[in-house]
Order: structure tokens, then sequence, then C-alpha cells
């Protein structure tokens, strides 16, 4: 939820999340709508629903990560007179991704590939 918050605070400026009266709707957006995938996902696990292929989450990891490290290096080199943090966690996070898909690539190409399923014709 944080990731969500700085990418958006990067992109579109705190002020647009943030007013004197509180959280605007963006902002409560961006704490909401990565809660909102989570339990989706979720609950397609649970109840057998289709889940993504390890390629597939493989090269999701690796293009959120490159996202956020390019959003975060943005941020941080484009303001000289405010440091960003929120800019420098968006670095963070982008390298834990790119290496969480470096690993889940690694350990997928050492997973022998599954048996063909049985064949339904008999012979």
């Amino acid at each position: 939820m944080f990731m969500s918050y700085a990418f958006f605070a990067v992109l579109f400026g705190e002020e647009h999340l943030e007013d004197e009266g509180g959280a605007t709707a963006l902002g409560i957006a961006t704490w909401v709508l990565p809660i909102v995938i989570g339990l989706s996902i979720a609950a397609l696990a649970h109840f057998g629903g289709p889940l993504p292929s390890r390629t597939s989450v493989t090269i999701t990891l690796a293009l959120v990560g490159l996202v956020c490290f390019v959003t975060g290096a943005f941020s941080v080199t484009e303001n000289e007179t405010d440091a960003s943090i929120g800019g420098a966690f968006l670095i963070i996070f982008g390298l834990l991704f790119g290496a969480a898909a470096w690993a889940l690539r690694h350990v997928a190409s050492e997973t022998p590939p599954a048996p063909p399923p049985p064949s339904p014709i008999k012979q």
C-alpha cells in the first residue's frame, strides 16, 4: 500500500492525495486498490479460478520493478532542493521486484516440466 501511495505521489504530486480536510478520493484509492487486487487474487486461488502462469508472474514482476525503479529515479533526480523519500523507496521496491523476478525465473528454469496430462482417448 505504501508503494502505491509513493508511486502516485511522485506521478501526480502529494497535494492531489491529501488536502486540508484529509485524504482525497485519489489518496484513498491508492490505499484501497492494492487491498482489492490482493483479495481478488486470493479469492481466485481459493475458489479454483484461473491463476497466472509462472512466466506471466515473472514478466509482471520484472515490469513492475522496472516501472518503480524508473519512477523513483526520476523523482530523486528531478528535484534538487527537496529529498524524495517516496522516490527512494520506489527505487528499493524496484530492485526488490527485479530480484524476485530473477529468483522466480531461476527457480522456473531448474524445475522439471510437468508431465503431459493423460489422453482421454482409450487405446
